[in-house]
């Protein structure tokens, strides 16, 4: 019974890895998306982790029901960007499941994406 509990705990945590590093992935191609749209230089092309929660996705409004709720993972990263290559800022990538909710650039951009329906 215990190698069967090593075996689910070890392809958890497979899948939690996997799942992050494809999550990171999409999470970095954004902050150099959104850094070469506003004409910034995304420093050390790279992001780093910040905070790891459990979230409840809201319904669309087709599905008011609380049962259509679902549990996600929220992984929020940071990343350092310049725009006169003097400076070091930091903007912060917020994403539920694979789906970005969250995008702030301090003084050049900051949106909250809502959920398609």
């Amino acid at each position: 019974m215990s190698s069967l509990f090593s075996i689910v705990l070890l392809a958890g945590l497979a899948w939690f890895w996997l799942d992050t590093l494809r999550v990171r992935e999409i999470a970095k191609g954004l902050c150099q998306q959104l850094c070469r749209h506003h004409g910034l230089q995304w420093l050390d092309s790279s992001i780093a982790f910040k905070r790891l929660r459990v979230v409840r996705n809201f319904p669309s409004s087709k599905q008011t029901n609380a049962s259509h709720w679902q549990w996600q993972l929220q992984r929020t990263y940071i990343f350092e960007f310049s725009a006169d290559q003097e400076d070091r800022q930091q903007g912060t990538v917020m994403m539920n499941g694979m789906n970005p909710v969250f995008i702030n650039i301090p003084g050049y951009y900051e949106r909250v994406i809502e959920r398609p329906e």
